[in-house]
């Protein structure tokens, strides 16, 4: 798809926003008008209007509106304004692009991936009421019916959660940067454990710096409150049984988890989850596990690059339910290379007879540092991506199961959204709190990011994504701890 427009500086938002509706398309940019086959797009202070060129004619015109036009023309913050004009950018969009193509646009011009976020500000900071709401997600941001019940229902449920915290508190993220592979739909950081295995050691000594620190700045979780701990990765269980022990009996020794409100692990692949390991978790107090089969179709497993069975998945997992972990999540990623919807039902067939008591269902985003990415892999229609997720909802609903928290991402499956459901009081407090970053997250371990709030808003703190930095360069690490509790206590 070609496109045009007179005012350079939009560009980057609408090649993100067209992407909605030309998924399977390259966006390529013109430095002259379209005159063949393409889209022109010309940004005035007097009418912004844009063109749909096929075949040498233009077929079809949209136009601003003249109120929303003049009330642009009067914002004098140049930064405000260039925002309100890339949303009416979108919506000329939205309205040219639904007559042209078969996509729906169920999300309007939402782009971003916290669209609950809206909604908890809309509720929390300016009181709206639900019709209230109803009304500015459909009229501003062009959102469908169906979505804005799915907003309200998840951000009620976000807003119970999140006026039970208490000020100044700190969710901390502890991450384990290692895998026994790197699935091929995967960009985060990661090393594969056997290349790695002897820097393994050197890593969580340098971690063992960091948690021994936060231990003193918070008195043991007393004097600044640790609402939450999650070990994410990579896969945490991926190391040897010794080194999660040495791991999580430090967290005990270093903090008082009589005062933690959620204790999870992300124990992830089910070839890297064994009994010892989940006995060490749990002697240690870890009240939250997940086990993410991602699919249950073998032939998926093997080709997104995973190493286990179907029927380990299953073992694995009873193994976690006897083990009695308060709550034991799944994660499900639809629009998986070559998978049907027949196959999408087999999965979730397969997880209801497991019955966890939480589910994250995610809908594939192929990302730039991933293989997919490299092989060039099609991307979901929005048709077949909102059939596989009545799929999900049917099956959640069924194990009695509510959504919680969600979030979306570039490049996403039919353009849909990642969606946490869970059984009554099983939400994850440390999901809801990454996605609406209304409280401090301390992140620690390489590619960790810390999120600070104070006076002058949110504010990040990265660590080094890369291994060998991040344990040769560890006095900077601690520079950044210090940082975070400089900033923190503004707060």
């Amino acid at each position: 798809m070609k496109i045009y427009v007179n005012e350079q500086k939009f560009q980057e938002q609408i090649k993100t926003y067209l992407k909605v509706f030309y998924s399977n398309q390259a966006i390529d940019f013109s430095l002259s008008k379209i005159t063949d086959n393409g889209i022109n797009i010309f940004v005035d202070n007097n009418n912004t209007f844009i063109e749909y060129v096929e075949k040498a004619e233009i077929n079809k015109i949209v136009k601003s509106n003249y109120n929303e036009q003049d009330s642009i023309n009067k914002i004098k913050d140049l930064k405000e304004r260039t925002k309100q004009q890339n949303r009416q950018i979108k919506r000329l969009l939205y309205f040219l692009c639904r007559e042209v193509t078969e996509v729906k646009a169920k999300w309007g011009i939402l782009t971003g991936i916290r669209p609950s976020k809206i909604v908890v500000q809309l509720m929390e900071k300016e009181n709206k009421t639900k019709e209230q709401i109803k009304e500015i997600l459909k009229k501003e941001y062009l959102v469908a019916d169906d979505k804005i019940n799915l907003l309200l229902k998840i951000s009620t449920k976000e807003k119970r959660v999140l006026s039970s915290r208490i000020k100044g508190e700190i969710n901390l993220y502890i991450g384990i940067p290692f895998c026994p592979s790197k699935c091929n739909y995967c960009s985060f950081t990661s090393y594969p454990i056997n290349l790695y295995k002897n820097q393994v050691c050197m890593y969580l000594e340098k971690l063992i710096k960091e948690l021994e620190y936060i231990a003193m700045m918070t008195n043991r979780g007393r004097t600044i409150p640790i609402r939450s701990i999650y070990i994410g990765g990579g896969t945490p269980t991926s190391i040897q049984a010794k080194e999660l022990k040495l791991l999580t009996d430090t967290i005990r020794n270093c903090f008082d988890l009589s005062l933690i409100k959620e204790y999870t692990v992300e124990a992830g692949r089910p070839d890297t989850i064994t009994k010892e390991k989940l006995k060490i978790l749990k002697d240690n107090l870890v009240s939250r596990i997940s086990v993410n089969p991602q699919t249950m179709n073998q032939k998926t497993l093997d080709i997104i690059g995973r190493k286990h069975t179907t029927e380990q998945i299953k073992s694995v997992f009873q193994e976690v339910k006897e083990q009695g972990f308060d709550v034991v999540n799944m994660d499900v990623i639809l629009g998986l290379p070559g998978e049907s919807i027949q196959d999408v039902k087999h999965t979730f067939a397969e997880i209801e007879k497991m019955n966890p008591d939480n589910l994250t269902v995610h809908a594939l985003a192929i990302k730039r540092g991933s293989v997919l990415n490299s092989q060039a892999s099609e991307v979901l229609s929005e048709k077949l991506a909102e059939e596989m997720m009545e799929v999900a909802i049917s099956s959640a609903e069924r194990m009695n199961m509510e959504p919680y928290y969600m979030y979306r991402q570039k490049n996403i499956a039919g353009n849909l959204e990642n969606i946490g459901y869970c059984k009554a009081k099983t939400e994850c407090i440390y999901n809801i709190e990454i996605i609406e970053e209304t409280s401090n997250i301390l992140a620690i371990g390489a590619g960790g990011v810390s999120k600070v709030l104070n006076y002058e808003g949110l504010q990040r703190i990265e660590n080094f994504k890369n291994l060998k930095d991040y344990i040769e360069r560890h006095d900077e690490i601690m520079e950044k701890r210090r940082e975070f509790f400089e900033k923190r206590n503004s707060y």
